[in-house]
């Protein structure tokens, strides 16, 4: 059996299924014999970037609420959410980013001269990195260019950090992870250039726990250009 499932990742419905999908599978006799793909769903094309109001309040204007009675179907979700061993923190949830046909491009891959250097980390021991090529595209009419990185810590593999004009204002300070294929986040090629997508951008885990050690956007890959694409500023505690 082969089951599809289209998912929006802002939609915490769709976590709730997804623990009971699992929970299902595993108490199935042919769990074996079952293959699941996941597949993007964006839920309202039309949402804006920046909601400016809390959920509660989206939720009330968008379904004729008070915010109370929105604070409370919250609270229900939530509840019910703990049965299946989720945390739902709709106090502490941002509204994200929409996606943005334009924030995913195809990249020119340069070759470069190998250079092995240490790139600082979060928790002062730096990590050792080889750069061996740059990526070079375009956001919006601006030209830009990233350097690739071969992490010779832990996994290893492709690795881009980046920094942008929305860092330590509209998203992370210390700058956002675009790949690293040692997490499996590589969309490969697209007709020979790199695929590279900010609608997928991504924290550090460092961004959310002091106690991990994450490397840093390297002074080559801060962008001058603003990427409001991928994840936000962490909330705050």
């Amino acid at each position: 059996m082969h089951v599809e499932i289209w998912s929006d990742i802002a939609c915490p419905w769709c976590y709730v299924g997804k623990r009971r999908l699992e929970a299902a599978l595993a108490g199935y006799e042919h769990r074996d014999d079952v293959t699941v793909t996941w597949r993007s769903f964006e839920l309202d094309p039309s949402a804006p970037p920046e909601r400016g109001v809390s959920g509660a309040e989206h939720l009330a204007a968008k379904y004729g609420l008070g915010v109370e009675q929105a604070r409370a179907r919250q609270a229900q979700l939530a509840a019910l959410a703990a049965e299946d061993g989720l945390d739902l923190r709709f106090d502490l949830a941002r509204g994200g980013h929409t996606f943005d046909a334009s924030a995913r491009v195809a990249a020119d891959v340069v070759p470069a001269e190998p250079r092995r250097f240490e790139v600082e980390a979060s928790a002062g021991e730096p990590m050792a990195f080889v750069r061996f090529a740059v990526a070079r595209f375009s956001l919006g009419d601006a030209p830009c260019e990233l350097e690739l990185y071969w992490l010779d810590a832990y996994g290893g593999g492709l690795f881009v950090p980046f920094a942008d004009a929305t860092s330590a204002t509209e998203t992370y300070g210390a700058g956002r992870y675009l790949l690293d294929t040692v997490k499996g986040a590589d969309l490969g090629e697209d007709d020979g250039r790199l695929v590279l997508d900010f609608n997928l951008a991504y924290n550090p885990s460092c961004s959310y726990d002091p106690r991990w050690a994450c490397p840093l956007a390297t002074p080559a890959n801060r962008l001058d250009v603003h990427v409001r694409a991928g994840e936000r500023q962490p909330p705050p505690g």
